[in-house]
């Protein structure tokens, strides 16, 4: 096999990567999609309704059904319910070390987002330098054509040139719809943190009122004096 149909061969396969990152990231927006709305509430109704009904149960000490509430089919999927439920059922561990664990768990999620997240700005980058690549090795088979002093076909040459341009244009195809795919995430994913981190301190402050906790505390502020 002559050098040109070996680089000619790698300058094709280039497409087949970039069809590749084009499905490995259109498969991670869709998952970063889904999850980002899953862990929300479905609207400020249910996080109400939510919240109202958690409080309830709280203040009038039924803590397994809290429990239940917060693992109910509807919200097991849901952020802030599920760090409730953590909360719930470690009740009677101090209240310092509760909320750094939930502080914890919530950043792991977040991070976890944003991790995947890194996957389709990776191909963001790389699908364009995967098509200069392309472009490169095309160049370099159409002149090693010309460098072996037989007679080109101008034609020939042409479609060498043609297929080393389009190489970098695919790249550049993917990659602008999935800069704004990716900003779109982002800025979802930053909405779910300050909403998350809102809907947390609510939580927290019917959690603290709650009769078990109140207890806890109560020890605590009298060995303080």
């Amino acid at each position: 096999m002559s050098m040109y149909n070996i680089l000619m061969w790698l300058g094709n396969s280039v497409y087949g990567v970039q069809a590749l990152m084009g499905v490995f990231a259109t498969y991670y927006a869709i998952l970063l999609f889904r999850r980002t709305k899953q862990k929300r509430f479905a609207s400020a109704e249910s996080a109400n309704d939510f919240f109202n009904t958690v409080r309830d149960l709280l203040t009038g000490g039924k803590f397994d059904d809290a429990s239940k509430v917060c693992q109910s089919p509807q919200h097991w999927r849901v952020l802030v319910p599920q760090l409730a439920a953590y909360a719930v059922q470690n009740r009677r561990d101090e209240l310092g070390r509760i909320k750094r664990t939930l502080g914890a768990k919530f950043q792991d999620v977040i991070s976890d987002l944003d991790h995947t997240l890194s996957y389709i700005f990776t191909v963001v980058k790389m699908a364009p330098l995967a098509g200069l690549l392309g472009t490169v090795l095309g160049m370099i088979a159409a002149f090693s054509r010309l460098g072996t002093g037989d007679k080109v076909d101008p034609s020939a040459l042409a479609g060498d040139v043609s297929m080393a341009l389009w190489t970098t244009a695919v790249g550049v195809f993917i990659a602008t719809p999935f800069i704004l795919v990716g900003n779109s995430i982002n800025v979802r994913i930053r909405k779910l943190e300050e909403g998350a981190q809102s809907d947390l301190l609510r939580f927290l402050e019917d959690f603290e009122r709650s009769p078990a906790v109140a207890r806890a505390k109560a020890p605590a502020a009298v060995a303080a004096r």
